[in-house]
């Protein structure tokens, strides 16, 4: 088999809207495995959350995964030595620029760094529905202060949340005006846009890993649903697009699936096509 990887996006890929992966997404998973493929999770969630899943998967089909990509590529963990074997954080004065623009636009943040993920635990401000987003994320929710908090310089990911449609182009419309180049950022829903460091997102972790566990990209085929793929898509040989919400990702994609249970559907279509 030509694509001996599978990088697999959660949101609105591999999980279903209840953050749950279906049976058949996991036997599916299993039939490209029983051919030899492997797979690895590439997730915008951060690795506390992402862990819960890997070990969903490995539990089912006996196998264990390699790596896991996090925080759109902030962050990358070696699931055999168990340890970050990547991370890029944000300085100081890129997350107090950002803080700025939080409080000028009054916008809602998480803010998820490396203290965070060894603790648990993740900073917020103006954050509604605390103990709906500490059991989404698996983690505890803290409440940011900021003389405690600057001069870690260990923030990998802040994403600016709003179900105010205006205030998200607000925030858009600031992180543009105020960054030329400086960091990454990509609005994945009507509702949230993701902020990492410059030159730090899925397509870069691609490769990264490519290089490190010499990996063919070429051999990568991805799935994936927004924006926050793009980058991912244009690293990988085969690309697959979950009920795309990106015009963008469209455009790249090999296929397009919107039918119900999406990721089982291409995926076996993959298995039995590609094999």
């Amino acid at each position: 088999m030509k694509y001996h990887w599978a990088a697999i996006d959660l949101d609105h890929t591999l999980l279903d809207y209840n953050g749950k992966i279906s049976l058949k997404s996991l036997v599916s998973i299993k039939n490209y495995q029983d051919l030899g493929g492997k797979v690895f999770i590439c997730t915008g969630r951060w690795l506390v959350s992402a862990l819960v899943y890997n070990k969903i998967i490995e539990n089912y089909t006996k196998t264990d995964n390699d790596f896991i990509v996090s925080l759109n590529g902030a962050l990358i963990y070696d699931l055999k030595e168990k340890e970050i074997v990547f991370s890029q954080c944000m300085s100081d004065e890129i997350f107090k620029r950002i803080i700025e623009i939080q409080k000028k636009v009054n916008i809602a943040i998480w803010i998820y760094s490396i203290d965070g993920i060894k603790n648990k635990y993740i900073y917020t401000k103006k954050l509604p529905a605390r103990k709906i987003v500490a059991k989404f994320n698996y983690g505890k929710i803290m409440e940011l202060n900021e003389e405690k908090y600057c001069f870690k310089n260990d923030t990998l990911k802040i994403l600016f949340l709003s179900f105010n449609k205006n205030k998200i182009k607000k925030a858009w419309k600031a992180l543009g005006e105020e960054f030329s180049g400086e960091i990454d950022y990509v609005q994945t829903s009507k509702r949230a846009i993701e902020i990492t460091n410059k030159d730090c997102n899925k397509g870069e972790a691609i490769k990264f890993i490519a290089k490190k566990y010499n990996i063919n990209k070429e051999n990568i085929v991805a799935f994936g649903d927004s924006n926050n793929d793009v980058t991912m898509f244009e690293q990988v040989g085969y690309k697959i697009g979950i009920k795309p919400s990106s015009e963008k990702l469209i455009e790249l994609a090999d296929e397009v699936t919107t039918k119900r249970n999406s990721f089982a559907y291409s995926m076996n279509n993959f298995v039995i096509n590609k094999k």
